[in-house]
């Protein structure tokens, strides 16, 4: 007595897997592909076969297409759950399981491996499928961004034992750009009786944080020299009883980690999208400067400042901090959505 369990594929790209669970098999050992033709249910002149039989543990017939007349619950799955690129909202695709044999299939139960990751929209769960019956499961993107992959699990009824049917689920869930929806001016007052530089642009760091995500480092890609470590790269002049106005959009920077592919090997890179931040408090720290680095030239009241190489260098490729700065000027205020506000500062020495 033997059972046997073939994973049949379409060269034509229709039909993904198809799962066959046989019924009682009274040949010792042989595949009769000589009685094969086109007409057998599941099967074509295109079809690539592996007949896998379980014999006290002995494998046999590799390769070769199975008769099929000799097999009853055999699925046919109308393709994976590739959601390709897609955005922040939720996505939801359906494939139809489909008995495409001449015995019922018992379907015991139906999951997501990694539920985190995709859910169950519609499905029958347990099911009994007689020959050409069919079910629809739809599988829904979650919440979390990046590439993201699972499985969907079918589990079937095999004489006393579980048989799982696995049918693969991907997708790269990436942020959407949203506009921005308020503006907040971080006005800058100095009265330290001396002109003061503070920060308005950094290279991989940022001018002032929020304690939110505002930026990302500089992201290597597949080859690159060794960057700069992060540092202020613009400075405004204030001077001595003047004052400067600073402009955030309200936005944060929410982030994923992406495959990109180089050559035979895959490496990672942090993207961002920038959306609105959370209304609520927020605590400012602005770097300021009382005399500029060297490696800055000034024009007017803007000092632009080319990275300096001189250091240590940079590379980790992740959420950029607030700039290195010899003084931090803070102040907190309260995000209102949908509201301007200005968020006075002031430089005391």
């Amino acid at each position: 007595m033997r059972y046997s369990i073939a994973i049949l594929l379409f060269a034509a790209g229709c039909t993904t897997d198809i799962i066959d669970h046989s019924q009682q098999d009274a040949s010792a050992g042989s595949s009769d592909a000589a009685n094969m033709d086109s007409g057998d249910k599941g099967l074509d002149a295109g079809l690539v076969g592996i007949d896998a039989a379980v014999d006290a543990g002995l494998l046999v017939d590799s390769g070769v297409v199975p008769d099929a007349g000799a097999h009853g619950c055999i699925l046919s799955v109308s393709g994976n759950f590739d959601f390709g690129t897609i955005g922040q909202s939720r996505q939801v695709q359906s494939q139809r399981i489909r008995n495409v044999g001449f015995d019922q299939c018992e379907i015991l139960s139906m999951r997501i491996r990694d539920p985190e990751m995709f859910s169950l929209v519609i499905s029958s769960g347990a099911a009994l499928l007689g020959p050409d019956d069919a079910v629809q499961v739809e599988v829904q993107t979650s919440d979390l961004l990046g590439h993201l992959e699972s499985e969907l699990v079918i589990t079937l009824r095999e004489s006393r034992e579980g048989t799982e049917v696995t049918v693969p689920i991907s997708a790269l869930r990436q942020g959407d750009e949203l506009p921005s929806t308020e503006t907040i001016t971080f006005r800058v007052n100095n009265s330290s009786g001396q002109d003061r530089w503070v920060h308005s642009a950094g290279w991989s760091c940022t001018p002032f944080s929020l304690g939110i995500p505002l930026d990302i480092e500089f992201q290597c890609g597949c080859e690159c020299p060794a960057p700069p470590a992060p540092q202020v790269s613009q400075l405004v002049r204030v001077p001595a009883g003047g004052q400067v106005d600073l402009t955030w959009d309200g936005r944060a920077a929410v982030t994923w980690v992406q495959r990109i592919d180089c050559g035979p090997d895959q490496m990672q890179e942090l993207r961002m999208a920038k959306q609105p931040a959370a209304a609520g408090p927020y605590d400012v720290r602005l770097g300021v400067e009382a005399t500029l680095p060297t490696n800055c030239n000034v024009s007017g009241d803007i000092a632009d400042c080319t990275p300096d190489t001189s250091g240590e260098p940079g590379g980790s490729g992740g959420v950029a901090d607030k700039c290195i700065s010899t003084a931090t000027l803070t102040e907190s205020f309260v995000l209102v959505a949908g509201q301007d506000q200005v968020v006075p500062l002031t430089i005391t020495n």
